[in-house]
């Protein structure tokens, strides 16, 4: 086996009220990692918030809000916009997706099932949208839709582990170099399944 990742993508944002929050807290509630880049001091429209940002894996930029989203649209494999275009936060997280050759898609744009098929494909997905002072509301209709799309996400995904005796669900997918995938829900059970597997093989 020769490596592994987690089966359920991270869900990453810039910590801003509205579309990122809301998306921070349905990825938590579904049981998906969470992270990505704060601006400097952890600074949103209510003001420095580090205790709660923390609290989703958010880590400090010191960068202003244009870095930071520069930094966010790098690190994902996926960047999904929620809420009105053409505003200023909208534009410079367009421009960082392109100059990043990353894929960008507006939430507005495609059902749920269009993005589940989407996000099934990455690793790392990053929400971005308005504030909400931009489009009130937008935290609760993005916290909303991602709780849908993620649940199904994640009944798409998640498989038994296969360590014998187990009935956990896998968080870990492994691909061996004849191309099979071996799912566990743990790296010990990787591990000790691996070393009963290289047993059985050497008494043959």
């Amino acid at each position: 086996m020769t490596q592994h990742r987690f089966a359920l993508p991270k869900i990453i944002s810039g910590g801003q009220s509205g579309a990122d929050q809301g998306a921070l807290f349905a990825a938590r509630e579904m049981g998906f990692e969470t992270g990505g880049w704060a601006p400097r001091g952890f600074f949103t429209e209510n003001g420095y918030q580090p205790a709660l940002l923390e609290s989703f894996g958010l880590k400090d930029s010191q960068l202003d809000y244009i870095g930071r989203t520069k930094l966010n649209a790098k690190e994902a494999d996926l960047t999904i916009w929620f809420g009105k275009t053409g505003t200023p936060g909208f534009n410079a997280t367009n421009k960082a997706v392109r100059e990043a050759g990353k894929k960008f898609l507006l939430a507005s744009e495609h059902c749920d099932r269009c993005l589940v098929t989407e996000i099934k494909t990455c690793g790392i997905v990053n929400i971005a949208g308005n504030r909400e002072s931009i489009n009130p509301s937008i935290f609760q209709y993005t916290k909303d839709r991602m709780t849908r799309v993620l649940r199904m996400v994640k009944e798409k995904t998640m498989t038994k582990c296969m360590f014998p005796g187990c009935e956990k669900e896998a968080t870990i997918n492994v691909t061996t170099p004849d191309g099979k995938t071996h799912s566990y829900c743990s790296i010990d059970h990787m591990n000790d399944h691996r070393n009963i597997l290289v047993h059985e093989l050497m008494k043959k």
